[in-house]
């Protein structure tokens, strides 16, 4: 391309990248003006708060920054006191459009949890992968199904030749903060 002086190609080529950065701008801008879709941690909302107790474990649930993710730890009570077992955190994961989570655990036996989660009308249904520290996996469901604000039933499934099987249950109870439960971690 010959120059036209204050045309040159340069100066096309540095024009042209403005206007796609001001269309990007403001394309992205509109978007974001846009009525949001339904909030897909929305089905969490009722497990926050308090300590959701099981024999002699219990787990506390909170929002993250911005309410964008769920913070989870469980805790096993002991002669010392209670102990942190597992922690981890469930989030939308933009480029696999579905909530996922990843846990961390000690003296479990596994090293990993990686959750898909999707809520149900009865509460929350997770498809699992476990790992243990030799890089060997395992797959499970687990689901919490709500029996009321303060309740849900929690099932872990193992895959067989002829549907899902049960490997664990338990009913979860939640104790609200300032009856003699801290917020939070012990």
């Amino acid at each position: 391309m010959k120059n036209l002086g204050p045309l040159s190609a340069t100066w096309l080529r540095e024009a042209g990248i403005g206007i796609v950065f001001a269309l990007l701008l403001f394309i992205s801008t509109a978007a974001a003006d846009e009525a949001p879709g339904p909030d897909p941690l929305a089905p969490f909302e009722a497990l926050i708060g308090g300590q959701w107790t099981l024999g002699d474990g219990y787990q506390v649930l909170e929002w993250g920054v911005g309410q964008r993710s769920v913070i989870a730890r469980a805790y096993q009570r002991g002669a010392d006191g209670p102990r942190l077992v597992s922690e981890g955190v469930w989030f939308f994961h933009p480029g696999k459009q579905r909530v996922v989570g990843y846990f961390t655990a000690v003296g479990m036996g596994i090293a990993l949890f990686e959750y898909q989660t999707t809520p149900s009308a009865a509460g929350l249904e997770s498809e699992i992968v476990t790992w243990d520290e030799k890089g060997h996996e395992s797959h499970y469901v687990e689901r919490w199904l709500l029996q009321g604000d303060d309740r849900y039933l929690w099932q872990l499934l193992a895959p067989g030749d002829d549907g899902l099987k049960p490997v664990s249950e338990g009913v979860f109870t939640r104790q609200q903060a300032g009856n003699g439960v801290a917020e939070g971690p012990p």
